[in-house]
């Protein structure tokens, strides 16, 4: 069932893997897809994010930056939940770091293009349908978003740089983030050389 796929993931993070981050971009769809769906089955989503070992501290919530929510340059969406691992908004992260250099899109596709020589899968179809119609052409569709977003971590090396701001300032990581985000191009490539 759907639950049990969603279930069989947040265990796979949870107690077997305990990755340090999960990237995603554009984690407002991706995190509040999750947390509805969870609810429309009735499960309680603060419980299924959290590991076991936390117990009774048990949270997954997403907000959302009203006021900015239209520049992803200036937008402090934040995804917290209680975890071992740490939810990212790789395309918040992108664009806060570039912030003086605006961009025309900061969609997936545009960037790939920009960044890597590089696009998302192409697609003429019903996207909401094609988990339905056709099971092996969506996973391949996730694998194609998937593993350019690994190559411009490895090219950019954002999430890197905000452990690293992280670490030197002894501030949490979404904290950093959000603080990196307000940094300039020059400070980012200052403390990358470090």
């Amino acid at each position: 069932t759907e639950l049990e796929v969603i279930r069989a993931f947040l265990h796979q993070v949870n107690e077997k893997d305990r990755p340090d981050t999960i990237a995603f971009w554009n984690m407002r769809f991706d995190a509040v897809t999750l947390l509805n769906r969870l609810r429309k089955l009735g499960a309680d989503a603060d419980a299924e994010f959290t590991p076991k070992d936390f117990g009774q501290w048990q949270l997954a919530d997403y907000s959302v930056d009203t006021f900015n929510s239209a520049d992803p340059t200036e937008c402090s969406d934040v995804f917290t939940c209680t975890s071992y691992t740490i939810y990212i908004d790789q395309m918040l992260l992108y664009a806060g770091l570039r912030k003086s250099a605006k961009k025309a899109s900061y969609n997936l596709d545009f960037t790939l293009r920009e960044e890597l020589s590089e696009h998302k899968l192409e697609y003429t179809g019903s996207l909401r349908d094609l988990p339905y119609s056709n099971y092996s052409d969506f996973l391949l569709y996730g694998a194609f978003d998937v593993a350019p977003m690994a190559t411009l971590e490895e090219k950019n090396e954002d999430i890197a740089l905000v452990y690293q701001l992280s670490m030197i300032t002894r501030t949490r990581f979404q904290k950093a983030s959000s603080a990196s985000s307000s940094s300039s191009a020059s400070s980012r490539s200052s403390l990358s050389s470090s």
